[in-house]
């Protein structure tokens, strides 16, 4: 993680200049590739929490606050329904997501966009309603913990299915190793 860390602060002189090349209306361009959840373990687990550590002296939740309200606004903005998040709202509802889940990276937040605009986990009637977008995340929580889940449950497969695959080196072909084996 302080790899990544070190990483973030050599690209990014301060988190001004990360929101230039890497706010929420950026994430649907910068992981264009990002099209199903296993696709998401493939990135760069850069999380809301990550950035406040890097790039705040005493690492406290605000600039964590400060993406997901802006990941909200542009959402709102995006949806373009005649009923909005209210702005007194969209603080609240950053720390609420922000607290749930900590783990969540940039790229899920842009899957979980293409998600609330695909109607995934429901429909907005009129009005952005804050409990459909905590639904959503908490619904796009589970999903990922099952494909996670899957994930390392071919991995384990995998590997049981190499090793029942082992085969013994032709020992013609290394003789000094041959008498270690008889």
């Amino acid at each position: 993680m302080e790899e990544l860390k070190k990483q973030l602060r050599q690209n990014y002189v301060n988190f001004t200049d990360f929101m230039k090349e890497q706010g929420p209306q950026q994430l649907m361009v910068n992981y264009e590739d990002v099209h199903r959840i296993a696709d998401v373990f493939t990135k760069t687990p850069v999380t809301l929490q990550l950035l406040s550590e890097t790039f705040s002296a005493d690492g406290n939740q605000t600039l964590a606050l400060t993406y997901m309200r802006g990941w909200l606004l542009f959402l709102n903005d995006f949806l373009n329904i005649n009923k909005g998040i209210p702005a007194a709202i969209t603080d609240q509802l950053a720390y609420t997501i922000i607290t749930r889940h900590r783990w969540i990276t940039l790229a899920d937040l842009k899957l979980i966009f293409d998600f609330i605009l695909e109607s995934r986990y429901g429909t907005f009637y009129g009005s952005i309603d804050t409990q459909r977008i905590i639904t959503s995340f908490a619904e796009y929580a589970r999903e990922r913990k099952d494909v996670e889940i899957k994930m390392k449950e071919k991995e384990v497969e995998q590997l049981k299915q190499e090793e029942r695959e082992y085969v013994v080196p032709d020992f013609s072909k290394l003789p000094t190793l041959k008498n270690l084996f008889k």
